[in-house]
Parts: structure tokens; sequence; C-alpha cells
């Protein structure tokens, strides 16, 4: 065996894979990390290690973990996708509002940066189009942009809340006798089936809706439907 030529192969082989390396290869891996270990897992060194190269490898194309994050942000910003417009303003605040929901569902560690990172200007509609709908229902556009919080804070609410600890039941209380209460154990399995059944776009839709009730005025004349 040659070790001195399987010294240069290696060699090589380690300058090609760097060569290879690219913002747009790094972002992919660092996308893979976050939606298979969640964001508490990204790091230099763990992209680096699933991209099989050193983490400083990678500081030739992101500045750090921050810059990585405003990439994951970019890259994944337009997958959000804009709806038609509709005459109907409530209508056009649902439609947005809904699809916004089921998009961050889908890419829940998104909303641990959003109040680190901006989304960018491509998504800068979600917030335009809900304010135009309000203003155009009547509102002032101090009411528009407070209506505009409302239903957002709902929509983060209701995100954060499917995949936190906390939508799980609390433990069931001990029995002196060692046992659990037997009451608690049939509601836990009864909420358990219930959250895990139950069709997450409508409930948001109906929670959604009853907001619009309160914030949008009387009389006038939107539809109440999608």
């Amino acid at each position: 065996m040659n070790v001195g030529m399987d010294t240069r192969s290696a060699g090589t082989t380690s300058r090609r894979r760097r060569a290879r390396l690219s913002r747009g290869r790094i972002v992919e891996a660092a996308g893979a990390v976050v939606r298979s270990e969640g964001i508490d897992a990204l790091s230099m060194r763990r992209v680096a290690r699933e991209l099989g190269c050193s983490p400083m490898a990678l500081y030739r194309h992101v500045t750090d973990r921050d810059d990585l994050l405003r990439c994951l942000l970019d890259d994944i910003a337009p997958t959000l996708r804009r709806p038609p417009r509709s005459e109907d303003p409530r209508r056009t605040v649902i439609r947005v509002m809904t699809m916004t929901h089921d998009w961050l569902v889908d890419n829940a560690w998104v909303i641990d940066l959003l109040p680190m990172h901006r989304m960018g200007w491509s998504v800068a509609w979600v917030t335009d189009d809900v304010v135009a709908a309000f203003l155009a229902a009547g509102l002032s556009p101090a009411a528009a942009a407070r209506a505009h919080e409302v239903v957002w804070h709902h929509l983060v609410g209701e995100v954060t809340a499917r995949h936190s600890r906390a939508w799980s039941p609390p433990p069931a209380p001990d029995r002196p006798d060692g046992g659990t209460d037997g009451a608690h154990d049939r509601w836990a399995d009864d909420l358990s089936i219930q959250t895990t059944t139950a069709q997450t776009h409508d409930q948001f839709l109906h929670g959604l809706s009853a907001l619009l009730d309160g914030l949008l005025p009387d009389g006038s004349g939107m539809s109440h439907r999608a």
C-alpha cells in the first residue's frame, strides 16, 4: 500500500468536499437539522457534522449562527403563498391568516425566531393585506393596527400551543393508596383523543371568526364565511 498516495488522495477528497460547500448547501443542511432535531440543536458544529466538514469551513459562507438563522428564514419565506384577494375584507383576513396559520403549523420552528429575526419583505404582504382589509372594513388606521395585532397573537398562540408541552394535560394527583384518580385518567384520555383528532385548521378558523365578530364594525355587510 502506498501511504503517501493514500494521504494525497484523502487530502484531495477533503479539498473537493470543501470546494463543493456553498451557502445554499449549508442552509439546506441547517434546515434538515432544524426539522429533525429542533431549533435548539442548530449550531455551526452540528451543521458541519451534517456536511462532513470542519466548522471553520462554514465561516467562509455564513458569518455565525444568527446569520444562518436569517438564511433559513429567507429560504423558507417564499413558500408562504399569497392567496387571491377578495372584495370582502373579512374574507381577505380569514384567507391570509388561515394560510399563514397552516404554513406555521408545518414550520413551527419559525415561531421561536419571529421575536429575533424579521421574516423579510417576501412575507410583508401578510401584514399589508390584513391591515388593508381592516381599513377597508371601516376601521381607523390605529384600530386596524390593533386588530392586526389581535389576530396575529391568536395565530401565534394557537401554533405555539400545538407544539408546546403546555398542551399536554397536567399529571394526575396521587391518591393515598398510591393510585391515581380514575376520573382524571378518563378526562386525560378524552383530552388526548380530542387534541389528536381535532382539525387544527378548523379550530383556528373558529377562534378567528369569533375575534372578527368583535373587531369588525356592525352592519358592514361582510360575509362570515371564508
